[in-house]
């Protein structure tokens, strides 16, 4: 299942407390990885609240992004499939879905939470 190209979106839940979040079944939160081009590590683009931040972790210290986050979260293995159209800016509240969105080559302004882009990757992008 892992290979080395390609993302792997993680859905978790949080602990960050924000009305909108408690009433979000499901995935509250969402990142991605991918391995670099030699494979011996992983990016992590995880975006918060005020900031992206971009880790490197060795492949070796968690083989699967499931040993990085936690047993508790859902990793959807998917390829970048950038839009022909998609040289334009992102355009939209800067949040987690948005940011993987941007990473996938996602163009649809009406995915706005984690399950709805669960959805949207599970049914083919």
């Amino acid at each position: 299942m892992y290979s080395n190209n390609g993302w792997y979106i993680v859905f978790t839940k949080t602990n960050k407390r924000h009305w909108l979040l408690s009433r979000l079944r499901g995935s509250q939160h969402c990142f991605a990885m991918s391995k670099s081009p030699g494979g011996s590590y992983w990016v992590i683009v995880n975006p918060s609240w005020t900031n992206i931040c971009v880790e490197m972790a060795f492949v070796e210290d968690c083989p699967t992004p499931q040993d990085y986050w936690g047993a508790d979260c859902e990793v959807i293995a998917v390829e970048a499939l950038p839009d022909s159209d998609y040289n334009r800016q992102m355009f939209g509240v800067f949040t987690c879905v948005s940011i993987v969105k941007g990473l996938l080559g996602i163009n649809k302004r009406f995915i706005i939470t984690p399950n709805q882009l669960k959805r949207y990757i599970k049914n083919g992008i």
